[in-house]
């Protein structure tokens, strides 16, 4: 965690706790903060140039996302990923991924079409400057436009918080499909969304999530192996 030697800019109080939010939020995704790390609220005061007020509004809104895990008394900590709930996280996402994209479609307007082609852009140029710490990320905010436009809210709001968990997993490791992979599996899924092919839209986003959960559960046999 690098505290001491670069503190953040200071900010307006009103957007304190939201600041505190984002830098704790990519600091998770691009590995800074670890799974298991200890979240301290004096060292992450330090850091963000910050009360504890801020910080622990932050912490409360990265628990919802299951991206930390608070305990009374005890400091904050990174989430850890569990290879034998992510296994079947993995299938879950993909699935209603799948279901949600179908059903909203014919719902997308222009607009939500267009920033689904940015998307993919900047998910190519990642690849170009082999910035594999976005894909996560941005495989998070592709289907989150199609999340948004479903009126079920309460599925919406469990499937966000299984994508956050998708998305850690998609941070470069060697037993995930490749980043090149990942990028042509999201464009031919943007190509049938240009289309308007409701059919190929849902088939084409199973595929997508195929390789990475049969990766997963290849790797989820080695760990379970090796700790028998």
């Amino acid at each position: 965690m690098p505290l001491e030697n670069t503190p953040q800019p200071s900010l307006p109080r009103t957007l304190l706790r939201d600041h505190a939010f984002t830098v704790l939020y990519d600091a998770i995704f691009d590995g800074t903060l670890a799974p298991g790390e200890l979240l301290r609220e004096d060292k992450l005061g330090a850091w963000l140039s910050m009360s504890k007020s801020p910080i622990r509004h932050a912490l409360l809104r990265l628990e919802e996302l299951g991206l930390v895990e608070l305990e009374s008394g005890k400091p904050a900590r990174v989430t850890e990923i569990d290879y034998q709930k992510m296994n079947h996280t993995v299938l879950i996402s993909g699935e209603l991924n799948a279901y949600i994209t179908g059903r909203v479609l014919a719902d997308l307007t222009d607009a939500d079409v267009r920033k689904l082609d940015q998307i993919v852009v900047q998910m190519k140029a990642g690849l170009a400057a082999e910035s594999l710490g976005s894909f996560g990320p941005l495989l998070r905010d592709y289907f989150l436009v199609f999340e948004d436009a479903y009126p079920n809210r309460v599925l919406a709001a469990q499937l966000r918080v299984l994508s956050q968990a998708v998305a850690r997993l998609y941070e470069p490791r060697e037993y995930f499909p490749g980043p090149q992979a990942v990028v042509d599996g999201v464009a031919h899924v943007q190509e049938a969304v240009r289309e308007r092919d409701r059919d190929e839209v849902v088939r084409r986003v199973a595929l997508l999530y195929a390789p990475a959960h049969q990766a997963f559960r290849e790797k989820f046999r080695e760990v379970a192996s090796t700790d028998e």
